[in-house]
């Protein structure tokens, strides 16, 4: 098991453990995976982090939630829409509301990383 790995698992234990996922992000920007690093980063400076629950449609499957939702903006699994519409390529629905499952938290995860640097969103990791 690599460090980067060992340091997944701390954050995959506790998703809330902030300072973990800024260590993780180092890792990962020392090893040249700066998308990662860069998305690690900015959740860990946003506070931000995919809900995790049972789904009521999948018959209880578990799942791993990005969300846009005009009345919920400062929940941990609550992101922009810009951000959102780019994970998804879903428009808000009526009410202002966009969801985006994902069956592993790496799933997520990487969608977020992807979609900040598709939107040139950086939290301060340099890129070569």
């Amino acid at each position: 098991m690599t460090t980067i790995d060992r340091l997944r698992a701390v954050v995959h234990a506790n998703p809330s453990n902030w300072q973990a996922r800024l260590i993780l992000a180092d890792a990962l920007e020392d090893s040249g995976d700066y998308i990662a690093a860069n998305g690690a980063r900015w959740q860990s400076w946003r506070r931000k982090r995919p809900m995790y629950g049972v789904a009521w449609y999948t018959g209880g499957e578990v799942k791993f939630v990005w969300k846009y939702a005009r009345r919920h903006a400062k929940q941990h699994w609550c992101l922009n829409q810009s951000i959102i519409r780019k994970i998804s390529g879903l428009e808000p629905r009526r009410r202002g509301y966009i969801e985006q499952h994902y069956d592993t938290l790496e799933a997520a995860e990487s969608a977020l990383a992807h979609a900040l640097h598709a939107l040139g969103i950086t939290a301060g990791v340099l890129t070569p």
